[in-house]
């Protein structure tokens, strides 16, 4: 009889065994289906941007001579697009701007570290007619960091423009001596 009991024992375990396979928790068996998702952004292809100079210089200018809300002397820079796909560029002007006047817009460009007041650099998009006398415009100036839209480019047709960069006194701002700058990027936007 316990020879019986022992050859029962191991048939009970080994059925238990079996029957635990079977009822295995639904959530925990794998399935003969998955999903994934997937995600890109297309573009129209990459774009390179030259400019025509890396410095500009705009010489030495007495502060009792600049007139309120005018520019004192513009200066173009020409840019050449180039993009390896059709593609609608943007383009956009970034730097530090003039700190603390009601006439700032974010069109008055100057380093942090300049030491004369009173007086920025704009930049407008280049238009046949503007000069020194008509140049001051703040609502036609880039915005820091804004994008204007460009015609299309592509390696067949790059783009050729120009844009006018002017030392303007900021309103009627009081023009102090000493050095003014500004260091600006210029990019092309493009997806």
């Amino acid at each position: 009889m316990e020879k019986y009991n022992k050859g029962m024992r191991f048939l009970s375990i080994t059925m238990l065994s079996l029957c635990a396979c079977f009822f295995i928790p639904a959530d925990s068996v794998a399935s003969d289906t998955a999903a994934v998702s997937f995600q890109a952004k297309i573009g129209d292809g990459s774009c390179d941007i030259d400019l025509s100079d890396a410095a500009l210089s705009y010489g030495v200018h007495r502060a009792a001579d600049i007139e309120p809300a005018s520019a004192v002397r513009v200066l173009p820079l020409y840019i050449n697009i180039r993009c390896n796909g059709n593609t609608t560029p943007g383009l956009s002007v970034s730097g530090s701007t003039y700190p603390s006047s009601p006439e700032a817009q974010d069109v008055f460009f100057r380093d942090a570290d300049s030491v004369a007041t009173g007086v920025g650099f704009m930049v407008r998009k280049g238009e046949s007619g503007v000069n020194s006398a008509n140049f001051y415009n703040p609502d036609a100036a880039f915005k820091n960091g804004e994008s204007i839209q460009l015609p299309a480019v592509s390696e067949q047709d790059p783009h050729s423009d120009y844009l006018l960069l002017g030392l303007v006194r900021v309103g009627s701002d009081q023009v102090t001596p000493g050095m003014i700058k500004s260091t600006l990027t210029v990019r092309v936007d493009y997806e």
